[in-house]
């Protein structure tokens, strides 16, 4: 692989989880500070080498932040990963020189490819090494059903976690699944406390706003009737074609236990706009 394409794998990486790297700055500038006060204090080596010393900082620092995805499908029995290491496991391709070279070996070798496909394919991802992408494809002929492919010329993000939300009210980021998958976002909630849903207004032309799939919990079955999701005008009853959409869903919890909001994916994947979480406590009468 060139190296360019090695330096586009890694900053990718990085944009996955540039929240991590938002206190930067401060620890740039600490580390100066405390550099200073030691070559005033006549410590020769670390005045001598402030540089490299400072460099070093700002790779610890960047290294630490960034948590590393799990490549490949989960295996049965698996516990869902947290958001900060989040199992990707399909991938869409995008080659910008198409068609998509499928190779034999991770390397790029003239006498290592095996197949090509066309841009617009979905396949599975079975491991990761080095920026390559160990793949196999439903409907196209591989050698042993399997390949290799290069990562930054795909397009992929998080097919899998669990993200656990501790204090409301909480942002839901937006985000997007290529492929199959699924996003949770588990919370405990008492009987009697309301739980409000606030997806933001539509935008790039959609027409609705992106509700969750499904919310479930104790005693509440997936895709209930009245609870949100993103394929039915779920706030109108039967022949009902007048009631305009809400831009909130409120629900008074019934049963005290653990509840999750799921934004789920198929196979042609499913892409959402950001939601607010909120938790009321229930009116108390007088």
């Amino acid at each position: 692989m060139k190296r360019r394409d090695m330096y586009s794998i890694i900053l990718k990486s990085l944009g996955r989880r540039a929240e991590s790297l938002l206190f930067l700055p401060i620890c740039l500038i600490l580390v100066s500070e405390l550099l200073s006060i030691w070559n005033k204090m006549g410590r020769g080596f670390v005045g001598k080498y402030r540089t490299g010393c400072l460099l070093m900082s700002i790779l610890l620092f960047s290294a630490s932040g960034v948590a590393a995805p799990i490549f490949g499908p989960p295996q049965q029995g698996s516990v869902s990963p947290s958001r900060e290491n989040c199992r990707i496991y399909f991938f869409l391709s995008n080659d910008p020189e198409p068609p998509l070279n499928i190779r034999s070996s991770p390397e790029e070798r003239e006498d290592n490819v095996i197949a090509t496909m066309p841009n617009g394919r979905y396949g599975d991802i079975l491991a990761e090494k080095n920026g390559w992408f160990q793949i196999s494809l439903h409907g196209l002929k591989i050698p042993q059903g399997k390949g290799w492919i290069a990562a930054n010329r795909t397009e992929y993000d998080c097919n899998e976690f669990r993200e656990t939300i501790t204090s409301f009210p909480y942002l839901i980021p937006g985000s997007r699944l290529v492929g199959t998958g699924t996003h949770a976002y588990e919370f405990e909630l008492k009987k009697g406390q309301v739980l409000v849903i606030r997806p933001e207004p539509p935008a790039n032309g959609k027409l609705l706003r992106d509700w969750p799939t499904a919310v479930g919990g104790p005693g509440v079955p997936r895709q209930a009737k009245g609870f949100p999701n993103p394929y039915a005008q779920w706030w109108r009853k039967t022949d009902d074609t007048s009631t305009p959409e809400p831009p909130e869903w409120r629900w008074i919890v019934t049963q005290s236990g653990s509840y999750t909001i799921y934004f789920e994916s198929n196979y042609k994947g499913f892409s959402y706009g950001a939601s607010v979480v909120e938790l009321e406590e229930a009116a108390t009468k007088e």
